[in-house]
């Protein structure tokens, strides 16, 4: 499954009052760019800048969390009661400046974290719905143009989904169709309490568009297509029959899952709408931008993909990107041949400097 070559530059209607300018979206990724306090720093900023100025049509920003608690990964976005509102704003103009649209990715902490979801009570699941909500309406007033909810594997909602971790027999749990009840009710009361034009996009495992059956489960396909703006699809690449339904919401691919490069797209079976790509962003800030002016994009040989090594773990790799993206958005460029040691000595000497910098401007005041 491809897309139309000719497409990607072109814009698509998500609504009546929104077009996206062109078909990239750059996908979420933990930038690690929080402060202590889980809200958006001057660095984060200016990555995101540097993303729209790059080219990208929708930038989504890395997991953030609708409740903090004290399992949230350092350097990630939390959006509660708690929030600096100021900080979210800034970062929703930012990742807007280049007329891209910004949309932060919400979650909650996977039930696997928390073995207690199963025991949860219906006052302590509507808490949950509330959290989204309300994460929700608190993205809309800081002037980000929509939310991407994650539902797909090793989030809450993707383990709500999954028989093997929800093993629930109320309202909330059962066969498939009461598994997606959450999932449902988050969305709605979403819908409720934003404004008509606001995006709800929503990422989702493939495996889940199928029944307990293994066939396509047309009620969740055809509530998700009338309630969503955008589906983004994660894993395997879906069946014709699973996504043959969706006439509405459009569907975004995943420019890795799908192996395939910017240029090298056809018009055949070309059912999804947008491409994403995640890290890449991290190494090609740019990469849109080349794109449009070339139609032709040569990825950059870097270290993870092109070098064998047991140091190649998932943590070990988010990191590496999560340095990368730390130089990008001090105005650096990308290393995209360094090694994690390497990579690492030159963030530290960005960082001394930039502390130093700070030093000698507090000392002349």
């Amino acid at each position: 499954m491809s897309f139309a070559t000719t497409s990607l530059s072109s814009s698509l209607s998500l609504s009546a009052a929104n077009d996206v300018k062109n078909r990239f979206v750059k996908g979420a990724c933990q930038e690690g760019l929080a402060n202590a306090l889980n809200d958006p720093t001057p660095q984060l900023e200016s990555l995101y800048r540097r993303w729209s100025m790059g080219g990208a049509g929708v930038i989504i920003s890395g997991t953030t969390w609708v409740i903090r608690g004290d399992e949230i990964p350092r350097g990630d976005l939390v959006l509660d009661q708690l929030s600096d509102v100021v900080a979210f704003r800034r970062l929703a103009k930012a990742g807007q400046v280049n007329n891209s649209h910004c949309w932060l990715q919400l979650s909650h902490f996977s039930s696997r974290l928390d073995p207690s979801f199963n025991e949860l009570d219906a006052s302590e699941v509507m808490v949950i719905i509330q959290s989204f909500v309300e994460a929700a309406q608190r993205a809309e007033n800081a002037g980000f143009s929509g939310v991407q909810i994650a539902a797909h594997h090793g989030h809450f909602l993707g383990d709500s989904l999954n028989a093997a971790t929800n093993q629930r027999d109320d309202m909330w749990g059962g066969d498939s169709g009461r598994r997606a009840s959450l999932l449902f009710a988050i969305i709605a009361e979403i819908r409720k309490a934003v404004r008509a034009d606001f995006l709800v996009s929503l990422t989702l495992d493939t495996s889940a568009l199928e029944s307990d059956d293994g066939e396509p489960a047309q009620q969740l396909i055809s509530l998700l297509d009338q309630k969503l703006d955008t589906l983004q699809l994660i894993g395997e690449l879906p069946k014709n029959s699973l996504i043959e339904g969706f006439s509405s919401a459009a569907l975004v691919g995943s420019g890795e899952a799908l192996n395939c490069e910017p240029d090298q797209h056809s018009r055949e079976n070309a059912p999804f709408k947008l491409i994403s790509f995640d890290w890449r962003y991290a190494l090609l800030p740019n990469l849109v931008e080349r794109w449009l002016a070339t139609s032709q994009l040569e990825w950059p040989k870097s270290w993870p993909r092109d070098e064998a090594s047991s140091a190649s773990t998932n943590a070990k790799l988010s990191h590496w990107y999560q340095d990368q993206m730390y130089l990008l958005s001090m105005g650096e460029k990308s290393v995209p041949v360094a090694g994690a040691l390497s990579l690492r000595l030159r963030v530290a000497l960005v960082r001394w400097r930039s502390e130093r910098s700070q030093r000698r401007l507090f000392s002349h005041h």
